[in-house]
């Protein structure tokens, strides 16, 4: 009797869907980096990263993200830091070669095994990357952009754990995200 019983449970018993998470590795964009490489979106891959966009001629609000990021790298215990790894791509892939990507990296003294600066290589992709960023852009009549100032921390896997306003954000938010 007790075997029915789980039996007519086991066939009537509600289905729960699993939740799925869909990873920013799973956009298809190729990049190129301030060293001249061809990477992918998961270039790091089992590490935690942050990830905005940006664009190297932006006088005002990038190089504030950039020291924003270096504040929260700073942050970052000596464990973390080793993980840690920030992706920053551009809107702008006319004006940012991999020669002035690397020049921001060298003005900024970033570490470049763990700070990529890249710019897609078909510029369509640059609305979908801000799409599932949550970056809202626009391009400027005198040739910057306007945009918004937002962090995507990622786990090892490429899935967004938070998404805050870069520039209003208590830093130690963003650190917390970086460990877990």
């Amino acid at each position: 009797m007790l075997a029915s019983l789980f039996l007519v449970w086991a066939i009537f018993a509600p289905v729960h869907a699993e939740k799925v998470e869909t990873s920013f590795y799973d956009l298809e964009a190729q990049m190129t980096d301030q060293d001249g490489k061809s990477i992918s979106l998961d270039y790091f891959r089992g590490h935690s990263v942050i990830v905005t966009m940006f664009f190297s001629s932006c006088p005002h609000a990038c190089p504030m993200l950039i020291a924003r990021l270096r504040s929260i790298e700073a942050k970052l215990t000596k464990e973390k830091r080793l993980n840690a790894r920030f992706l920053l791509i551009s809107f702008d892939p006319k004006v940012d070669t991999p020669a002035a990507l690397l020049a921001l990296q060298e003005r900024h003294g970033v570490d470049s095994s763990r700070w990529r600066f890249a710019t897609p290589k078909i510029e369509s992709k640059i609305s979908e990357i801000a799409a599932v960023l949550g970056i809202k852009y626009r391009k400027m009549p005198e040739g910057g952009y306007s945009h918004s100032s937002i962090f995507a921390v990622l786990d090892s896997y490429g899935k967004i754990k938070y998404r805050g306003e870069a520039l209003q954000e208590d830093a130690e938010v963003f650190v917390e995200y970086l460990g877990k």
